[in-house]
């Protein structure tokens, strides 16, 4: 059965280490675009995370908040969104707030303080991410009573140093009953609604566009990738992606800076007949 939707995560697959996709890469997604396959990101970030990104791809719709949200980007429109429970999300922020660690959460924008902006390098965040998470963020004197007023959070993120700092807290946050954990780097955890994942999230686009399980391919680089490759027909994995995403996907990609994802799309989307 032909491939029909093509769902990807960004860092680490579609974009290369500078962030940006490549000629080569675009020239790939244009010719699948034409052969009227859809292309959808589906990624951790929020959409004002993709504003530089979304130019350089030849997308109609966008997944974003690891499946929380769905964008029509070219009526403008959310047409897909699901939040926590916002007085639990609430608990879990003020236990966040007690760490030393960088916290923020996505809430249509993506807020944090003057304290965690001022001091994210030193609290955790990795120094490559710095330019895209200091142009995007809405900073506020107090995180918790904006949250409290606005009342649309979609997740929590923190940023602990590495994987040690982050094992002697994560267990704070887990409640099953009410969320989901994930990570799409070392030392991150991203506590957000329960049963939603990208594995959730590319199952309710490819159910708006009318495009089964087996007519589906997912492509990504790290854990918060699994669900989407578990669900899809056919999952690969990038090069560069670690062990875990590598044992359960059905096919093994180049790196995102050898073109990996544009090369698979090529062998199975474009060539496979």
């Amino acid at each position: 059965m032909s491939i029909k939707l093509v769902g990807f995560d960004l860092d680490g697959t579609m974009l290369s280490h500078n962030g940006g996709v490549t000629p080569y890469t675009y020239d790939v997604l244009l010719k699948a675009k034409q052969k009227r396959v859809h292309l959808v990101p589906v990624t951790g970030r929020a959409m004002c995370e993709t504003k530089s990104v979304l130019p350089q791809l030849p997308v109609r719709y966008l997944v974003a908040v690891n499946g929380t949200v769905i964008y029509d980007l070219e009526s403008n429109e959310i047409i897909y969104k699901v939040l926590p429970n916002q007085e639990k999300l609430l608990e879990k922020l003020k236990i966040a707030l007690t760490l030393d660690a960088y916290i923020e959460v996505y809430c249509g924008e993506i807020y944090t303080s003057n304290y965690y902006y001022d001091n994210m390098e030193k609290l955790g965040m990795r120094p490559h991410l710095l330019e895209i998470i200091k142009g995007t963020r809405t900073v506020v004197p107090d995180l918790y009573s904006e949250i409290e007023k606005r009342k649309q959070a979609e997740k929590i993120n923190i940023w602990f140093r590495d994987d040690e700092h982050k094992s002697k807290y994560q267990h704070l946050f887990k409640d099953e009953e009410y969320f989901s954990h994930t990570s799409a780097f070392p030392g991150a955890l991203e506590v957000g609604v329960k049963n939603m994942d990208k594995g959730m999230g590319i199952s309710m686009i490819a159910d708006i566009l009318g495009v089964s399980k087996k007519e589906t391919m997912a492509i990504g680089d790290a854990s918060n990738d699994i669900p989407m490759l578990k669900w899809a027909g056919l999952g690969v994995a990038m090069g560069n992606a670690t062990e875990e995403i590598k044992k359960i996907a059905d096919v093994v990609a180049l790196s995102n800076d050898d073109d990996g994802a544009a090369k698979v799309i090529e062998k199975y989307v474009l060539y496979k007949d």
